[in-house]
């Protein structure tokens, strides 16, 4: 069954051809301009669709929603390589440390003098998992 192709009638951009002039473009700049631009919209129209269609309820209607389109403009864009900053790799080693720490507190919790080793297992377990979600939920984002 595929997905039907919709037909979005004229173009949904609309491009200022005086701007362009006045920006530098020639003619065939502006016809070339325009053509990428408009094909650009139809298939990340296309796309966003395929992909609200893809998790659409059955009986339902459709919804494409900003997370469709962003989708579809990350696939259009092909394969980017994502700039890691230095404090997300801070972060992600920070996550191991704290819990590779918890993981040897919880080792000694068997002990009779476990009170510092238990307040160290789950300061160490509450780090950890706010570096991972914080690492988690940065990666979405982009």
């Amino acid at each position: 069954m595929g997905i039907e192709k919709v037909d979005i009638g004229p173009p949904i951009v609309e491009i200022r051809q005086e701007a362009l002039t006045n920006s530098g473009y020639t003619p065939s700049g502006i016809t070339r301009y325009t053509n990428t631009v408009s094909e650009y919209g139809y298939e990340l129209n296309q796309r966003a669709i395929a992909y609200g269609e893809a998790e659409k309820a059955k009986g339902l209607k459709r919804e494409v929603t900003h997370d469709h389109v962003r989708r579809a403009a990350k696939a259009l864009g092909g394969v980017t390589r994502s700039q890691v900053s230095g404090w997300s790799v801070a972060g992600q080693i920070g996550e191991y440390v704290f819990t590779a720490l918890a993981g040897v507190c919880g080792g000694q919790l068997l002990r009779k003098e476990n009170g510092w080793w238990i307040v160290g297992f789950a300061v160490c377990i509450c780090v950890a998992l706010i570096l991972l979600v914080t690492r988690l939920v940065n990666r979405r984002d982009h």
